[in-house]
């Protein structure tokens, strides 16, 4: 923490066996020393943790284009709506549609849109009317002053295919090892709607 790049930086990697009956397929790691737009909100040194229900191959043909940044029917493809049962309460589309990643859909109670300063959220991101990933994001300032926190997620009343879900997310320092830990935790098995 005390030597982290000057650059934006991304890692990823795969999950073990042990998560096959999670929605989780594999996880990327994003460091961004100056921050994201929107300007005034998320333009404090942070991390992004993506927790992707989705295999890479789908996440690659995200890519950028000439209709706000990526091609006009992969943009509109990120934007299709997920099912209001598949979706938390509360939860907008912005239009913020990342290439790689997919569309970013927030919590607009969340404090930092309601004049708090931007510390830690939790994010769920969007393609093709599906939810295709789960992301906290952190600022360096939050993890290393209170490292140890977790947060209640807000849930969908449905999910589109059975498995373990979370139903938070916790951070936490191990003084022993000198690592920080970001976890999904209280997984709850689901069963999707027949349809």
């Amino acid at each position: 923490m005390k030597s982290l790049p000057a650059e934006e930086t991304t890692l990823d990697t795969d999950f073990p066996v042990q998560a096959r009956n999670t929605p989780v397929e594999f996880f990327e790691f994003d460091w961004n020393p100056h921050g994201h737009e929107p300007a005034g909100i998320y333009d404090k040194p942070h991390f992004d943790f993506h927790f992707y229900t989705t295999d890479r191959e789908e996440i690659q043909s995200i890519l950028p284009g000439p209709c706000f940044g990526l091609a006009c029917d992969v943009y509109d493809k990120a934007r299709k709506p997920v099912p209001p049962e598949f979706l938390p309460q509360g939860y907008i589309d912005v239009g913020s549609v990342v290439p790689y990643m997919g569309n970013h859909l927030i919590d607009p109670t969340s404090p930092e849109f309601n004049g708090k300063l931007f510390t830690r959220t939790w994010l769920y991101g969007a393609y093709d009317g599906e939810i295709i990933f789960y992301e906290p994001m952190i600022t360096r300032a939050s993890l290393t002053e209170q490292p140890n926190q977790c947060m209640a997620l807000k849930l969908p009343q449905a999910y589109e295919k059975s498995g373990y879900y979370p139903k938070k997310y916790c951070t936490e320092f191990d003084r022993h090892e000198h690592v920080y830990r970001i976890s999904l935790k209280d997984f709850v098995y689901r069963t999707a709607p027949s349809n």
